[in-house]
């Protein structure tokens, strides 16, 4: 019940997904950019360059990096293909089809997911873990969309994610999959979350 209500603060962030234009299945690399922005009082804001994606019978997965320190950091994002809209179109919560188990999967792609557990724990100052669970991260996924996620289409996405961690309170965070700039994005909801967000990343 909290993470519907929850939900029902995301409407504004609707994205407007849905123009058409094939992906390809192999990404060029990019210009890897910082992973953060410094820090404000709407909290940390994470930024990773979309650098491949590989196709399965259902999903997307995207390998995602950026950079910390000179460091290259990055992950994969596996996203199941045709998420359910979220959000009707009159502008109330789909509590139906808006949630979703299972849509979004997090996962290591070795050193450089070390490396950006180790940053993420700096930035957020919560600790020196030494590296990423080797396990598959699977938040509960709220699709904050009017229109289904269609990953074969050039469009944006937005998300609320709650991640489930030791802590027990899940670590909520807004998140964004933009396939016009090749990127993934997400932000911090509160200050509150962010020793669950990094054990969630680390257990």
């Amino acid at each position: 019940m909290k993470i519907i209500l929850a939900a029902g603060t995301l409407l504004s962030c609707v994205a407007c997904g849905g123009q058409t234009g094939d992906t390809k299945g192999v990404k060029d690399t990019l210009n890897l950019v910082e992973l953060t922005n410094t820090a404000n009082s709407g909290g940390r804001h994470f930024f990773l360059r979309i650098v491949n994606e590989r196709l399965t019978d259902s999903s997307v997965v995207y390998t995602v990096k950026s950079l910390y320190e000179k460091d290259t950091v990055g992950l994969n994002f596996e996203f199941s293909n045709n998420i359910p809209a979220g959000v009707k179109t009159d502008g109330t919560v789909d509590e139906q089809q808006g949630f979703s188990e299972g849509s979004l999967k997090i996962s290591s792609i070795g050193l450089e997911s070390d490396k950006f557990v180790k940053a993420l724990s700096t930035l957020l100052n919560t600790g020196s873990p030494t590296k990423m669970t080797d396990k598959v991260i699977m938040p509960t996924v709220y699709s904050s969309n009017k229109v289904a996620v269609d990953l074969s289409k050039i469009a944006t996405y937005s998300f609320k994610i709650f991640i489930p961690n030791v802590t027990q309170v899940p670590a909520e965070l807004f998140f964004k999959l933009d396939l016009y700039k090749k990127s993934i994005e997400f932000s911090e909801k509160s200050p509150e979350f962010r020793a669950g967000l990094v054990a969630a990343f680390t257990e």
